[in-house]
């Protein structure tokens, strides 16, 4: 998203108010319910999608597929992160000279 398009608060200039905001639009709801409920949601509406599931809603943004694997990084990336063993231990075997 462009900072033309913007509809909220800056997540980095303005945290608090950002913050703020994604409380307002959970309503009455539980942020750890929705959270735990996502990944259920998200399929449902990948799988509803049907032939505009690929396409891009303009040139430089991203098609469905591309955003839901952004969204699964960072959850992936932290799974790795608090692992108390090594992801491979082929990195122990790379010799740097």
């Amino acid at each position: 998203m462009t900072d033309s398009t913007r509809t909220g608060p800056d997540p980095i200039a303005q945290a608090a108010a950002y913050q703020q905001s994604l409380l307002a639009a959970l309503g009455d709801d539980d942020p750890a319910d929705v959270q735990a409920e996502a990944p259920g949601t998200i399929r449902a509406l990948l799988a509803d999608a049907g032939p505009q599931l690929r396409t891009r809603p303009a040139p430089r943004e991203w098609s469905a597929p591309i955003a839901a694997a952004r969204w699964r990084a960072p959850r992936t990336t932290r799974g790795v992160m608090a692992s108390s063993a090594p992801a491979s231990s082929s990195y122990a075997r790379v010799s740097v000279p």
